[in-house]
This record gives structure tokens, sequence and C-alpha cells, in this order.
């Protein structure tokens, strides 16, 4: 059964990739297969609910990558009125993080339990600081 899951889950993703806008090296789609299988296992999606997940959460994640993507002011530029400019929309920009993900739980709710959504959560944080050692090993 988790053999399945976890094809249906690459099956997902390679599908969202060749559907992508953008183009991203191998390697980012390595991660997200990972990634996509990671949270697929921890989570215990079932295959029905996989199909109904991943498209919203897909989504999801792309806003909120959105949202984080910040171009800091180079030092040479800074001065009060850009950085207080700077400042502000980084703390706009918090508050719709908050409101997204508040959404994105109201939404997917209705298809995952609030405990699953919890260990999605934790899922996420477990991969990415996995991913961090996994590179920090290489060097």
């Amino acid at each position: 059964m988790k053999r399945i899951v976890n094809i249906i889950a690459f099956m997902v993703v390679v599908t969202a990739a060749i559907h992508a806008q953008e183009k991203r090296p191998d390697k980012f789609e390595e991660i997200t297969a990972q990634r996509v299988a990671y949270i697929t296992e921890r989570i215990s999606l079932t295959v029905k609910e996989a199909q109904v997940f991943w498209p919203v959460y897909n989504d999801y994640t792309a806003k909120m990558r959105e949202l984080k993507n910040r171009n800091y002011i180079k030092e040479a530029d800074l001065n009060d009125n850009n950085a207080r400019e700077f400042l502000h929309n980084k703390l706009d920009n918090e508050k719709k993080i908050v409101e997204l993900k508040s959404n994105f739980y109201d939404e997917i709710s209705d298809l995952i339990s609030y405990r699953r959504i919890y260990l999605l959560e934790k899922a996420e944080y477990e991969f990415r600081h996995k991913l961090l050692d996994r590179y920090k090993n290489k060097k």
C-alpha cells in the first residue's frame, strides 16, 4: 500500500511539473517529489485524498512562496525611507501569510482532520530540516 501511495504521489508531482509555467532545475523537481512522498506517507493520504489534497496544497505553497519572496534593499541604497517602507511591506506580507495559512486550514479541513493538518505542519518542518542536514553533511 505504501508503495502504491508513493507511486501515485510521484505521478501527481510529474503531472504538476508538466503543467508548471516556470522551468525549474531537475534538482528542484527531485526535491519536490521527495517532499510529496514524505508528506503523503507522514499524513497517511489515501489515493482519493491525494487527488484532492495535492492541487490545493500546491496552490497554497505557490502563494506562500510568492509572499515570502522578498527582495531586500542593498546596503548601499539603504536609507530610513526605503527601510521603513520595506519593513511595513514585510509586516503586511506576514499578515497575508497568516491569513493564507488560516484559509488553507479551513479549506483542507473538509478533506483531512485537524490532527492530520498538524502532522502536515510537522512533516513540512521535519522535511526541511532533513534536507538542510543532508546539504550540511555534503559539505
